[in-house]
């Protein structure tokens, strides 16, 4: 059921372009307005991305493809995605942060590596670079365009509330049959930072994790963008 978007396909080069294209026009389009139109922008980027989220559900019934094993938002992205439209609606600092630590590692390489849970289809294809590319367009929206700053080694603090967010997916995954997060078995994407047979890949993926959200905090400190105090 899992297909893998082969890396330099036409596809692929579609769905990366395209991706580049919603991640960057909003955060274009909303340089030099006030800050009403910036908040009307992003409000609107929210309804396309939870609607987006919501409608591939519907899609999902009406395919009759629709499964508790895997049609839940339980994956790291599919939580973001919800994230990423509430947050135009309702600021947390928490959530931004998840969001910005979670979205921006796991959305960047969804769109280098993509691999699509629920097959191939041009609607599912879609849905799938909307999603991840409007992930990383609200984590950098919220940052540059909305002024919100992370704090202080809340990387750190990010990193730690995973673990016991693992833990509970993977009991979802023992009590569905799911593979949410891939806690039970690896993605077939050609990424190289996957290696070895379950547990051990999992074990990289928490050191790729950890890694990851170091090195954005440490960009996103140079470039002003977390809080002095706090």
């Amino acid at each position: 059921m899992h297909y893998a978007i082969p890396i330099g396909s036409e596809l692929w080069m579609i769905g990366f372009a395209g991706s580049i294209a919603l991640i960057a026009g909003p955060i274009l389009f909303a340089k030099n307005r006030d800050a009403d139109f910036r908040n009307s922008l992003g409000r609107s980027l929210g309804f396309l991305l939870l609607g987006t989220a919501i409608g591939r559900h519907f899609y999902d019934m009406y395919d009759q493809n629709w499964s508790i094993s895997h049609s839940l938002p339980l994956h790291m992205c599919g939580i973001s995605g919800l994230l990423s439209g509430l947050l135009f609606f309702w600021r947390n600092q928490l959530a931004f942060e998840i969001l910005v630590y979670w979205g921006l590692s796991g959305a960047f390489h969804s769109i280098i590596t993509p691999e699509l849970t629920r097959g191939f289809s041009v609607p599912l294809t879609a849905e799938y670079y909307i999603v991840h590319a409007g992930i990383m367009a609200a984590s950098l929206y919220m940052i540059f365009s909305q002024n919100m700053k992370l704090r202080k080694q809340s990387w750190l603090k990010v990193f730690l509330i995973t673990q016991p967010v693992l833990l509970v997916v993977g009991t979802i995954n023992h009590f569905t049959g799911g593979n949410y997060m891939y806690l039970c078995q690896k993605p077939i994407a050609e990424n190289p930072l996957l290696f070895g047979e379950w547990p051990w890949y999992i074990m990289g993926f928490q050191f790729a994790g950890i890694i990851h959200f170091w090195l954005i905090y440490i960009l996103m400190k140079k470039l002003g963008k977390v809080e002095v105090s706090g």
